[in-house]
């Protein structure tokens, strides 16, 4: 999509989405979480009120930064880089959601 500000206005209060909240729900440990493309942080902050100990959101937009003001913190990391640039340590998540 070339104009990700519309995406973002447009998906913004959308409901997460039913493969995650699926997933989430067969997770037996939840301290780590990793979301890629987080785009609006839905799925980022659905994760967090599932008792997630720690989420960190990934997406190259700057638009993330300001759906970012709006979360918690606390147990809250957003990286706005590439997923190029990204390094995955392995066994370090509980949960991974890539979606779009």
């Amino acid at each position: 999509m070339s104009d990700w500000k519309t995406y973002f206005k447009k998906h913004a209060l959308r409901q997460p989405r039913e493969q995650l909240v699926r997933a989430a729900s067969l997770c037996l440990s939840k301290q780590e979480a990793l979301d890629l493309g987080a785009g609006t942080l839905i799925e980022s902050s659905f994760l967090l009120e599932k008792g997630f100990e720690h989420v960190t959101a990934v997406d190259n937009s700057p638009q993330s930064i300001e759906f970012a003001k709006h979360l918690d913190q606390e147990g809250f990391t957003l990286k706005t880089e590439s997923f190029n640039e990204l390094t995955i340590t392995p066994n370090t998540y509980d949960l991974i959601n890539a979606q779009y």
